[in-house]
């Protein structure tokens, strides 16, 4: 479903988000399980998601990070990017943010490693 690029930007934005370099977290395929959830997700919401993630990739100009892309970012930048996207002071845009945080860590808390380890086992 996703294209090669549209991977990378959630590779980008697992690494960023999450201990990706810790047990069992390293061993996710967080684009995988994001496109497995959208097999049976709305237009829309694919739409949108995909919207989501290259506004994401295209904007650390927008941000004040040079000519950038997110997904080209080491972790410590990629990090403060997305704190101004998630403390902006305008609503749409942290709805945008919060979407993708929702899916990038909802998927991968929600495997069962990753549940009986950091959630108590509730899955």
């Amino acid at each position: 479903m996703f294209k090669e690029a549209e991977r990378r930007i959630l590779t980008a934005l697992a690494a960023a988000m999450l201990p990706m370099r810790e047990e069992p977290f390293s061993k996710l395929d967080v684009p995988a399980l994001v496109e497995e959830f959208m097999m049976g997700a709305p237009a829309a919401l694919k739409l949108s998601t995909r919207l989501a993630m290259w506004s994401v990739e295209l904007a650390p100009p927008a941000w004040g990070f040079g000519l950038a892309r997110f997904s080209s970012m080491d972790r410590a930048t990629a990090e403060q990017y997305l704190l101004r996207w998630d403390r902006s002071p305008r609503y749409p845009i942290r709805s945008l943010f919060f979407a993708l945080k929702v899916i990038v860590m909802g998927m991968a808390y929600d495997t069962p490693e990753i549940a009986r380890d950091y959630c108590g086992g509730r899955v």
